[in-house]
């Protein structure tokens, strides 16, 4: 068996404040490979001509500030049109689809973990072998969304409102760890899901 047709490709995913961040944080500590889609978002937004003159086409010159992108006028545009939203993701995402594939497949490791906010609404799920999405209770993430934003709670709720309701992420995932006790507990769910996808003879 080849070297990439050993590899596994481990998706992580979790809705806004589930402490996402939080595990992949700690499997980057342990030494793994983690490729971080919002790091490549970050680098298109930044650093790519192609993106820059598509998206200044769709939204106008006004989001340019200093020659960059300026991503909060961008928000600002297409979190209050829902069509220009659309074509925001159909322009960004299929770019972030190829990077993110490209990191994979430069990757020599025999367990590469891709961090995806957007794992299955926007078909990530295609890179990867098995899925993890880290849940939360709904109050927890309130609370945390309250403190970390200094959202007011209808603030939070909508923010929480408009993502894939956490339960669809739970059936679609292969494994679900719980970050409602300590991060002890977290990370040690988390070793445990690591051993079991380790032992998985392809």
């Amino acid at each position: 068996m080849s070297q990439m047709s050993a590899q596994k490709i481990v998706g992580i995913t979790g809705n806004i404040a589930s402490g996402k961040s939080t595990l992949t944080k700690y499997l980057i500590d342990k030494g793994y490979h983690v490729i971080d889609t919002d790091i490549i978002t970050k680098d298109v937004y930044n650093s790519n001509t192609y993106f820059k003159d598509e998206l200044v086409k769709l939204l106008g010159k006004d989001i340019i500030v200093d020659n960059k992108i300026d991503k909060t006028k961008v928000s600002s545009i297409v979190f209050g049109d829902k069509s220009k939203l659309e074509k925001l993701n159909k322009l960004i995402h299929p770019i972030i689809f190829d990077k993110t594939n490209k990191e994979i497949e430069l990757s020599i490791e025999n367990i590469v973990f891709v961090d995806v906010p957007l794992l299955f609404e926007v078909g990530f799920d295609k890179l990867t072998n098995y899925n993890i999405v880290v849940s939360i209770d709904l109050e927890k993430q309130i609370e945390r969304l309250i403190n970390r934003n200094n959202f007011i709670r209808e603030e939070a709720l909508a923010r929480i409102n408009a993502q894939m309701p956490q339960a669809q992420k739970i059936d679609l995932a292969d494994y679900e760890v719980s970050n409602n006790g300590s991060r002890e507990d977290l990370y040690e769910q988390v070793d445990k899901v690591i051993e079991k996808i380790k032992d998985i003879k392809e």
